[in-house]
């Protein structure tokens, strides 16, 4: 008799897939298929923009989305980089992370086009994320998240050390009720001049907005 053996992943993936399927859209478990993250988030997210926002995200490491919502996600002081193979990181304290959610930029629908929400993000002296209107969208989506946001909009981070786009990373972009799925640093670009929405970034990725 054969035995058939399914990897531990598939098995913990096949069983996450039932549990989220009967509480959100198959659309949205499709698009967690797609982007890694939880798919009770890519709901949260996707819902909460039809309030006429925008808002951009780089995806976690597709491989580690069975524990998003299980793992605390990786923060801003965590340096280290998740695995390729697990999605995961050891800390040199001996926590278990998962890589997080990254947010690029978030806007607000203002007639027919978008206004930027400056979103800067919390710091090591205070909780606030930047500006009102960052900290009242903050304040509705972060205690309802799975896996919630750590920092500020990489966009907004006027520094020399802003990461830029790498070529093959993915995004994800929520708007007006929808969610949709940039599979490159190119999508996202195209995405941003679709929207006509300001992209701080050479055609190399490279950050080309204000520095402090």
């Amino acid at each position: 008799m054969t035995t058939l053996r399914a990897p531990l992943r598939d098995i913990a993936e096949t069983s996450l897939l039932g549990r989220w399927r009967g509480r959100v859209p198959e659309q949205d478990v499709q698009f967690a298929l797609r982007s890694g993250m939880s798919a009770p988030d890519v709901a949260l997210l996707r819902a909460h923009s039809a309030g006429h926002f925008l808002l951009v995200v780089r995806c976690p490491k597709r491989v580690g989305m069975v524990f998003q919502g299980v793992l605390t996600p990786k923060g801003q002081g965590d340096k280290a980089k998740t695995s390729d193979v697990s999605g995961t990181l050891v800390t040199p304290d001996g926590r278990l992370l998962v890589s997080d959610y990254d947010l690029m930029s978030v806007w607000q629908g203002r007639g027919d086009g978008w206004t930027k929400i400056f979103c800067p993000g919390p710091t090591p002296q205070s909780a606030y994320w930047g500006t009102p209107e960052a900290e009242r969208l903050m304040t509705a989506l972060l205690p309802r998240m799975q896996s919630p946001f750590d920092h500020g909009c990489q966009d907004d981070y006027h520094s020399a050390k802003n990461p830029g786009v790498g070529a093959t990373q993915r995004f994800a972009a929520f708007y007006n009720g929808t969610a949709r799925y940039l599979p490159t640093g190119a999508a996202l670009r195209a995405f941003y001049g679709e929207q006509r929405i300001a992209y701080p970034y050479d055609e190399d990725g490279r950050y080309t907005g204000p520095v402090r």
